[in-house]
């Protein structure tokens, strides 16, 4: 089960191709795939939006001083849907899909997915509605040493969030501090990347049709995947920028204890 869910995100096949492969029938390789998509999402959903033991306070502050993660939206488009299109259709992306909102850690880590939202919504929104703030609340409260994730301009200054400074006033100092930051804030970026280069089926947009699969799904897979790679080579272009090391797979799907 886990090589055809392998070979099909990786490869962008279509069923009628992975015949060739794995023999069986298109039903069944299609049963598979999907069922394969649904029990990781089942195990793992909770490590993918907020993984508690990692994303602790004491562990927060190992990874910068101040800024801990850099946030942005993005939008995985698909195919027409035959109905609720209005609900998913984006205007400015002239595209259907649905929105996530991820968190990049210093580790190389894309250490929080919230999602999906319809391609609609706003990354601001997405924040707003995510709950990520009141994550970052329980944890730190009113501690004496602010943590933050950065992110562009859409992103207001609140609680536990920052974005570029802006506005007519802006400073010689607070330039450079948004040419500094707006480098690293990159790596969520490169996040996005990554993903739909090793997995090129989630972003395959003829083959998702919302309504007849489970599409959100495979991309949320694909994130879980893109994370335990990083964790099998110990390092990725992210990791490499802060030099901080992402855990071992064992540590990240916690199967140290099995």
């Amino acid at each position: 089960a886990i090589c055809i869910l392998l070979f099909r995100l990786s490869s962008g096949k279509r069923l009628k191709d992975l015949l060739k492969v794995f023999g069986t029938f298109r039903a069944r390789l299609s049963t598979i795939f999907n069922n394969t998509v649904i029990w990781l999402l089942q195990r793992y959903s909770k490590t993918l939006e907020w993984d508690e033991n990692r994303l602790s306070r004491a562990k927060l502050i190992e990874h910068a001083v101040g800024i801990w993660g850099f946030v942005d939206g993005t939008m995985r488009p698909f195919c027409r849907p035959s109905y609720t299109q209005q609900s998913f259709y984006s205007g400015f992306k002239k595209a259907y899909g649905t929105k996530f909102q991820s968190i990049v850690t210093c580790d190389g880590l894309l250490s929080s997915l919230t999602g999906p939202f319809p391609a609609p919504v706003g990354d601001w929104t997405l924040w707003e509605c995510t709950g990520i703030a009141d994550q970052l609340w329980k944890i730190m409260g009113r501690g004496d040493k602010a943590l933050y994730v950065y992110g562009d301009a859409v992103y207001s200054p609140a609680f536990g969030i920052m974005g570029p400074f802006h506005g007519k006033g802006i400073t010689p100092a607070e330039e450079a501090v948004n040419v500094v930051m707006s480098g690293h804030r990159i790596v969520v970026e490169w996040g996005f990347v990554h993903i739909v280069n090793y997995w090129s089926f989630a972003a395959f947009k003829r083959g998702l049709k919302l309504h007849l699969s489970p599409v959100a799904a495979y991309y949320m897979v694909a994130v879980l995947l893109t994370n335990c790679q990083t964790c099998l080579h110990r390092r990725n272009q992210t990791s490499e920028k802060f030099r901080m090391d992402p855990p071992s797979l064992e540590e990240y799907l916690y199967l140290e204890n099995i």
